[in-house]
């Protein structure tokens, strides 16, 4: 029996509706926080520490961002973080910036 998360993936990828996607989980058998924590360990188990720290990056975005952001557009600002991390650096952290 294929997971619930497989199902979804599949769903999305075929452009499923977001219904479809609710029907799935409710039909999971598992709490969307224990479908959530086995998403979770699986990808921890499956990507480098770079991926998961580019998905940290783009969940901060999806969630705390002010507007809704375009896959292309979160793809962008990572490419663009990973690029120039000096730019992201917090205030407080631009003293090790004298040493360059």
């Amino acid at each position: 029996m294929r997971t619930a998360i497989v199902k979804i993936n599949d769903l999305v990828n075929a452009d499923g509706s977001a219904t479809q996607v609710m029907s799935i989980l409710n039909e999971a058998g598992q709490s969307r926080e224990e479908i959530a924590v086995n998403v979770v360990k699986a990808a921890n188990q499956a990507l480098t520490a770079k991926e998961i720290d580019e998905v940290n990056e783009m969940l901060i975005w999806a969630i705390h961002g002010a507007v809704f952001f375009e896959v292309d557009d979160m793809q962008a600002a990572l490419v663009i973080m990973l690029t120039f991390p000096l730019i992201f650096r917090e205030p407080g952290n631009l003293d090790d910036l004298h040493s360059l």
